[in-house]
């Protein structure tokens, strides 16, 4: 994202941090002629969690307190309010971001003067490019490219202070240093969800028992295999005997890939390991999992395939994560895979089972009905096949002349012009939907009810085209309501519940006595406890 700065710089040696911390305390400053010193801080950490999150989540590239530019930071924040994971995963810090980001909205619109390094500047417009500013990961990466030897969390953040090249915020910034390190390393211990999706680093335990970091290609360079020599000799003579402890870890092993499709992982090795080879750890002190991981790991690099903390027997065509172990599954399943299934198999493994969103995340499952995934190589939404699904939405909606489609009122026999999907299995509307979530080249969207707290299996109210100006929820039930002539109308808001829940806008007790809050616009006048509405003509 193009951030384009809003603060005129006249020193080249102003770093970016600095510059961070300007803004930020210009703003301070500005909220302490208007709210309390208690409400002020609260501000301040609530857009510094906000900013953290939002890069999280990959809806900005920099820092909040870098976007200065009052039309650059309106289309972050449509973008963050627009964003279903940030509202859903995170929602009590959307809900402050929604809030306070109007806040520092007001502040860059009233063109504040702010001051670095004792030289008082302006917010204006740019008139000369700016750098890139380094995120907490970017300075993580600058220190450990330079550095000839692995750092700890600690070592790393005191690097990133004394060289200027990240101004914190949090209350405790080595945590937040070692977790975007640890979620960006390649033998990460996080879940799926908190995993980075690309990894950067790489995570050893060093004599004192801590655990240093290192960049990647580094290790991968120097062909260094995690913390294992500095436990146990290449060549295995310290090993108490040795052939008879790596058969009984093949014979655990093998066990394993028969009932779970070719996989394992330290955990259940471990927890087998303890029943059947106690006396062989005991006797090579092997105490923990980790020890157990670092012996696994050099008995066996060249005949199985390990990334921390699975164990596959074949080089798997999926990702090396707790999704590629779905995959897997429903891989052996047909293609399909339900929740149940997920569940009961991440129980086999000791494993947390990974909530939905960080099934879908990765765009290699997809929603095929309420608790059901399909493998998105099933559907193959490849640009031909794409275009072929545009076609057919263009002659349904050019067929049934109106501005929107109900997905409930789409036919099977409408289903079937669709491409073929493998195994022969039937299109459905929430396929559709996703479809439509993944592709938006399709050139059709889908309006949700946009209630927090719905399952993302939920199936939207209405497909539009991309271009259409029924933009939301309330656009589309004012639209609906203008088509049947009951503008003007005052109702219960129970019976305009259910003409919506008929027409196939929703479904079952959707909204039931939340209605109000889905249509959370001037154009519809709740009274009586919201449970009367009056439903405006403009």
């Amino acid at each position: 994202m193009a951030t384009n700065h809003n603060i005129k710089l006249h020193s080249a040696d102003i770093s970016t941090s600095c510059l961070i911390n300007a803004v930020r305390v210009s703003f301070g400053t500005w909220l302490s002629r208007k709210k309390s010193k208690h409400e002020t801080a609260l501000i301040l950490s609530s857009l510094d969690s906000a900013s953290e999150q939002m890069l999280k989540r990959k809806i900005i590239d920099c820092s909040l307190w870098e976007i200065t530019n009052p039309a650059v930071f309106i289309e972050v924040y449509n973008k963050a309010r627009d964003n279903k994971l940030f509202r859903v995963m995170d929602k009590k810090c959307y809900l402050s971001f929604m809030r306070d980001g109007q806040v520092f909205l007001k502040f860059l619109k009233s063109k504040p003067v702010i001051q670095i390094d004792n030289a008082t500047k302006n917010i204006s417009p740019l008139d000369e490019p700016q750098t890139t500013p380094l995120t907490i990961k970017d300075a993580v990466v600058t220190v450990l490219t330079e550095s000839s030897q692995a750092l700890t969390a600690n070592e790393i953040y005191d690097e990133i202070v004394k060289r200027c090249l990240y101004t914190f915020g949090a209350q405790n910034p080595v945590n937040v240093v070692r977790n975007i390190i640890e979620s960006a390393c390649d033998n990460s211990t996080y879940s799926e969800q908190n995993r980075a999706s690309v990894p950067y680093f790489h995570f050893e335990v060093n004599e004192a028992g801590k655990r240093v970091y290192r960049m990647l290609n580094d290790m991968q360079k120097s062909n260094h295999q995690p913390d294992n020599t500095s436990v146990y000799s290449s060549s295995f003579s310290n090993i108490v005997d040795f052939e008879e402890g790596k058969a009984g870890i093949r014979e655990i092993l093998e066990a394993h890939f028969q009932t779970l499709y070719g996989y394992s992982n330290i955990g259940i090795l471990w927890n087998a390991a303890q029943n059947t080879l106690s006396l062989f750890l005991n006797d090579n002190a092997i105490n923990t999992a980790d020890e157990l991981w670092r012996f696994t790991y050099l008995a066996f690099a060249n005949e199985y395939v390990m990334n921390y903390p699975h164990i596959w027997k074949t080089q798997p065509n999926c990702p090396q994560s707790y999704v590629g172990v779905i995959i897997n599954l429903a891989r052996q399943l047909g293609g399909i895979v339900t929740r149940e299934q997920i569940d009961d198999y991440f129980a086999r493994i000791k494993q947390r089972s990974p909530i939905n969103a960080t099934l879908i995340r990765q765009g290699l499952l997809m929603f095929y009905a309420p608790k059901h995934f399909i493998l998105s190589e099933m559907v193959e939404l490849t640009n031909e096949r794409c275009a072929a699904i545009t076609k057919a939405l263009n002659r349904l909606f050019e067929c049934e002349k109106v501005s929107y489609i109900i997905l409930r009122d789409i036919t099977s026999e409408w289903f079937s012009s669709l491409p073929t999907i493998k195994s022969g299995l039937s299109w459905t509307a929430l396929l559709l939907q996703e479809s439509l979530r993944l592709r938006p080249r399709i050139g059709y969207r889908v309006v949700f009810s946009g209630l927090d707290g719905q399952a993302l299996d939920t199936l939207g109210a209405a497909i539009v085209p991309n271009e259409s100006d029924i933009s939301c929820f309330a656009d589309l039930v004012h639209r609906y309501c203008q088509d049947r002539e009951i503008l003007g109308k005052r109702m219960a808001a129970e019976e305009l519940r259910t003409l919506l829940r008929d027409a196939g806008m929703l479904e079952g007790n959707e909204l039931i006595y939340n209605l109000h809050k889905a249509l959370k616009d001037y154009r519809f006048a709740f009274t009586d406890e919201n449970r009367m509405v009056k439903i405006l003509e403009r």
